[in-house]
């Protein structure tokens, strides 16, 4: 499979485990917000939480090497 921005090739990870990943780091994003002094940790959380969620599910999990960006297909 080739990269639609760059051309190169693109590599194919577990949808199913991105999907997961992500949804267990926004899980604890909504627990540390919970604790008084770590909201800093909970906006880093929901952030990688929420990318890793877009790219299980609009990225089908591809990754272009060269370009280091999500591949949609």
């Amino acid at each position: 499979m080739q990269c639609s921005a760059c051309g190169h090739e693109v590599i194919l990870k577990s949808r199913t485990r991105l999907g997961l990943v992500g949804a267990l780091m926004l899980g604890g994003a909504a627990a540390a917000l919970l604790l008084r002094f770590t909201w800093p940790l909970a906006i880093l959380l929901a952030m990688t939480g929420g990318y890793l969620l877009l790219w299980a599910t609009l990225g089908k999990g591809a990754w272009c090497r060269q370009c280091k960006r999500i591949a949609f297909r």
